[in-house]
């Protein structure tokens, strides 16, 4: 049993929510989750996600994280990345997003972060490659 969540492994993956979760606190304090629900569920040999079709459908989609916009049309983008990154896993692609752009997407978003914890100005020393 985790902190936040816990993993049931067998002939399937779940991840259920902790009632004493920290990380999803407000969430069931509010009633949007519930102790116990899942929230990621994988089944081997599924031709469908439940990433995209189940649990996790329903945990983005009442966050309104499922949909964008393009050109004035509302567009599904739950399977968008997820889906690319598990077809290349299987298949052998290559994803859309680079290794190293996605390096720096997640650096980027750490050094945010970690400067808003220390509430001081952070750069990135490319040489040694980590953030100063």
């Amino acid at each position: 049993m985790g902190h936040d969540a816990a993993m049931e492994v067998g002939d399937s993956l779940q991840v259920y929510v902790d009632g004493d979760s920290s990380r999803y606190q407000a969430s069931l304090r509010q009633g949007e989750m519930s102790p116990g629900q899942t929230i990621v569920s994988f089944r081997p040999g599924m031709d469908k996600l439940d990433a995209i079709t189940s649990a996790s459908e329903k945990f983005y989609a009442g966050r309104g994280l499922v949909y964008t916009w393009r050109d004035g049309r509302r567009v599904d983008t739950s399977h968008l990345h997820l889906r690319e990154w598990l077809g290349c896993i299987r298949d052998g692609g290559t994803p859309s997003c680079s290794i190293a752009k996605a390096f720096a997407t997640t650096i980027t978003c750490h050094m945010a972060t970690r400067s808003y914890r220390e509430q001081r100005r952070v750069t990135w020393d490319k040489e040694a490659e980590r953030i100063v």
